[in-house]
């Protein structure tokens, strides 16, 4: 161990021997060099903390000529020993430096936005984390936040293209998590600002006729499992997709003949109830253990929500164009999907003039004169409406399916 002014020329020199080699600087206290037997060399800082009865800490500068020197290294030494002198740990320091940086790339940073707010705030968070999961992180990775730009999110909504609705979605979400990012002081300025949102998607207009929806019903009974039985109580209530999964057996009653779906599993967050016409009862009766079971009233095979709804749709398809065929009613159906069924649902409503404010009433939506003052203070519930509403929706099916 040689005790002289460490200088570029003296470290080029150096040779590797069987053991560590430390050169140190014969001017700054515990700045020196390291040489490994391989013939690694590196500027190190050596230091105590609480006297010459602690133990000793070393914090490595870094590698001999990548990209620093003996006079750059020195400089940073130099720095790392006034920290010493104030009391500061340069190795603790260096490892919450680190240790943050870890937490603030973006893929861990979803963990902690998912954690912290997403569960909190958010009642459908498991889609939202979902989405996060499979479009924005194999677009981001583990960049860390400050250094994702405007071009790295319209290149997640470039991914999304053929969805616009989950491109505004991802907008909206993104924006949320950097502005959350900023209140926790972990970023300074959001790269959202100022980013172009996805184009709104187009309005849809496709329902099903009364043909298609005739056609629709019958081969339900086609499909495996209770994907049939679920579709079918969808096309009887216009009820979204998710909350027909979930339905329980603890939501319905059967003396009341009433579907009451919990505050929180409605998209609006109020608690909706579906009053049942009598071919729904006969569904649900008619259901694997019927009224008188627990949990799921349309389970998988597993005993878990249904899932797997694109591979179950194609199939549907193929029956139903095989079905209007048979008919000489066409060979291919426009495309449609199944939220496209509470379309059809409130369309037909209407044609069996049904006030739009009942419909809007059977599909617990929330339209634009809901949402401003007059919704505020009209709290009536229509369920009276609602019943006779969905009992004549109910007897339209039945006659268009009727054999």
């Amino acid at each position: 161990m040689s005790t002289n002014k460490v200088t570029t020329r003296m470290v080029d020199m150096a040779r590797p021997q069987r053991k560590d080699v430390f050169l140190w600087d014969s001017e700054l206290a515990g700045f020196g060099v390291r040489v490994t037997p391989g013939g690694t060399k590196s500027y190190i800082f050596q230091y105590r903390l609480g006297g010459r009865g602690s133990a000793s800490r070393r914090y490595t500068i870094g590698r001999h000529r990548s990209p620093w020197t003996a006079q750059t290294a020195r400089t940073k030494a130099g720095r790392l020993a006034k920290q010493v002198t104030k009391g500061r740990d340069p190795v603790a320091k260096r490892r919450e430096r680190r240790r943050k940086e870890a937490e603030l790339r973006f893929d861990a940073y979803v963990d902690t936005f998912t954690e912290r707010y997403l569960k909190h705030r958010w009642k459908d968070w498991e889609r939202i984390r979902a989405m996060l999961d499979n479009y924005a992180i194999p677009v981001v990775g583990s960049t860390k936040l400050s250094d994702i730009k405007r071009a790295d999110l319209a290149a997640i909504y470039r991914r999304l293209d053929n969805t616009p609705s989950v491109a505004r979605a991802m907008h909206a979400t993104l924006r949320k998590m950097f502005n959350w990012a900023m209140s926790q002081d972990d970023l300074k300025h959001s790269p959202a600002k100022g980013a172009e949102a996805p184009a709104p998607p187009k309005p849809r207009t496709r329902y099903l006729s009364d043909s298609e929806l005739a056609c629709a019903w019958t081969k339900s009974f086609r499909l495996p499992g209770n994907y049939g039985a679920l579709f079918r109580i969808m096309m009887l209530t216009g009820q979204r997709r998710g909350e027909a999964v979930g339905l329980d057996w603890s939501e319905l009653s059967r003396s009341r003949k009433e579907w009451v779906l919990p505050a929180e599993r409605t998209k609006n967050g109020f608690m909706h109830v579906v009053p049942l016409s009598e071919p729904a009862i006969a569904l649900l009766d008619g259901a694997v253990g019927g009224a008188t079971s627990s949990g799921l009233v349309f389970p998988s095979t597993c005993g878990t929500p249904l899932s797997g709804f694109s591979k179950i749709k194609l199939l549907w398809d193929r029956e139903i164009v095989n079905a209007l065929r048979s008919r000489g009613e066409g060979t291919v159906v426009a495309p449609w999907r199944l939220h496209d069924l509470r379309r059809t649902v409130a369309t037909g409503m209407q044609a069996r003039k049904v006030p739009r404010e009942v419909v809007e009433a059977v599909l617990n939506h929330v339209s634009a004169l809901r949402g401003t003052i007059v919704g505020v203070y009209q709290c009536y519930e229509y369920r009276d409406e609602k019943r006779a509403a969905l009992r004549k929706w109910g007897r339209h099916i039945a006659t268009i399916t009727a054999a």
